[in-house]
């Protein structure tokens, strides 16, 4: 298993655990009901390499968490993002206050960094759909 989907599988685990009746997936799924929360590769950059300019081991992966939350009504599914994007970092049921729950991924990482959300135009039809940008810093631990 690399790194990069250690990362990704611990990630899932923890939202997993902290949010509960929300599918998670480390990687996209077909079929996988809403709500759901998928980690992907960030659009704009997957990993930063050699950031450091005394340690060739320091290194930001960029994942971008695709939540997706659909009902029979237009009003439940943004209560229920509103729920999950909630900046409250002290709730673990809210997607930054499981992450800051386990910072490190149980010593994996040097840090997780909740970067901001944007939720995606709503659609006439299918699930409304917000993306969490998330970076995972990474240090030279030898």
């Amino acid at each position: 298993m690399s790194l990069n989907e250690d990362i990704r599988t611990a990630v899932a685990e923890l939202l997993r655990f902290c949010l509960g009746s929300v599918n998670v997936s480390a990687y996209p799924q077909l079929g996988m009901s809403p709500p759901r929360i998928i980690i992907a590769a960030s659009e704009g950059g997957y990993v930063d390499y050699h950031q450091g300019f005394d340690s060739a081991g320091v290194a930001t992966v960029h994942l971008q968490l695709w939540v997706e939350c659909e009902a029979a009504d237009d009003v439940s599914p943004q209560m229920l993002l509103d729920a999950y994007l909630s900046p409250d970092s002290t709730d673990t049921s809210t997607i930054v206050g499981a992450l800051e729950s386990d910072p490190t991924l149980g010593g994996l990482v040097s840090d997780v960094r909740y970067i901001g959300a944007r939720v995606l135009p709503l659609a006439p039809s299918g699930p409304q759909t917000a993306v969490v940008d998330v970076d995972v810093l990474l240090s030279d631990r030898g």
